[in-house]
């Protein structure tokens, strides 16, 4: 019998709509899927990481409450952590203003006078 490492989850269609109708039991099934894992950790530094991670993404979930930001701020976590840069809330803002610079349109329209 194979030992499964993760716990086992909901379908995607379960969990949106769980989402929808009760978002506290979604919350409260994440902090448990995330106390599982920190609690099957192989060693302690490895489950101090996992608390700091969780940390870092229930922070990032309240400081942005749309859900497009929150999940570009989950991405610039996620490279951190797999590319293991340094990265500090300075960095952070400096990265989000960036890309919501070069999203903003280079070509804006001009008012000149005309001359008759």
């Amino acid at each position: 019998m194979a030992e499964h490492f993760y716990p086992q989850i909901a379908e995607f269609d379960q969990l949106l709509q769980l989402a929808k109708e009760a978002p506290e039991q979604l919350d409260l099934l994440q902090q448990h899927l995330n106390e599982t894992c920190i609690a099957g950790a192989s060693t302690e530094r490895s489950a101090w990481k996992l608390r700091r991670l969780s940390m870092q993404v229930g922070e990032i979930k309240k400081k942005y409450q749309h859900p497009q930001l929150v999940c570009q701020q989950l991405q610039l976590l996620l490279q951190q952590v797999l590319f293991d840069a340094p990265q500090t809330d300075q960095t952070l803002k400096q990265t989000t203003r960036a890309r919501a610079d070069a999203s903003k349109s280079r070509d804006a329209a001009k008012v000149i006078s005309l001359k008759r």
